[in-house]
């Protein structure tokens, strides 16, 4: 979109402003637009909260390990369904680390990361990695080190069963797998670490959680 076309669209109230990084900020348009179909966590492990649906989901508490999952319960068929991908971002400030993707197995609150077959794994010193069922060697890193804040990566599911991975509206990687003949599930996993694990303390998040969609898929 052009300056002028998005000063305008904001000036008109059609626009939301996501994350805080000065240059980096991204214009997301506003759900009831019918373009954005936000990420709804509805299962959610204890140490998990999805209070903010599509805006942010944090691991809290002392609970330092994998297996504390949070995943959408609706399945998706990406042959039939809207459904054709992700977008989102991890924040680097916070401490530990944090997997999120596609499963093509139905997951539960404990289910752990190495489900994960199309995501991505933030971690506040690896960096921003490709992940998939962790068994990508060497993984591919988007950004390395904890530098990624306003790093907006995505999945996008092609209909010719194709898996494509992008990062700031750039393509950087295609997948070695097909998503044809999968029903697939949305799904984080969570592992904090150091000084942040306390019990009211935000420890690990990722933000502005978007599923792709037809309309999205119509521009690629």
């Amino acid at each position: 979109m052009a300056p002028a076309a998005r000063a305008a669209e904001a000036a008109a109230g059609n626009c939301q402003t996501a994350g805080s990084g000065g240059s980096g900020l991204v214009l997301l348009r506003r759900p009831q637009s019918g373009l954005v179909r936000l990420i709804t966590f509805d299962q959610c492990h204890a140490n998990i909260d999805c209070s903010t649906p599509g805006r942010a989901l944090v691991k809290r508490g002392t609970v330092t390990s994998w297996a504390k999952a949070a995943y959408d319960s609706t399945s998706i068929n990406p042959a039939t369904s809207d459904i054709k991908g992700f977008r989102l971002r991890c924040s680097p400030a916070a401490v530990g680390h944090r997997m999120v993707g596609f499963a093509d197995a139905q997951p539960t609150t404990t289910t752990r990361y190495s489900s994960i077959d199309f995501g991505f794994y933030c971690d506040n010193t690896a960096g921003l990695k490709v992940t998939e069922n962790w068994a990508l060697s060497p993984t591919p890193t988007v950004v390395s080190g904890d530098a990624y804040e306003n790093t907006v990566v995505e999945v996008r599911l092609y209909p010719n069963g194709q898996i494509q991975y992008w990062a700031n509206s750039v393509h950087f990687l295609t997948s070695t797998k097909s998503w044809s003949g999968r029903t697939l599930w949305m799904m984080a996993d969570f592992h904090a670490t150091g000084a942040c694990n306390q019990p009211s303390t935000m420890c690990a998040y990722i933000q502005d959680m978007q599923y792709l969609t037809t309309h999205d898929q119509s521009g690629w």
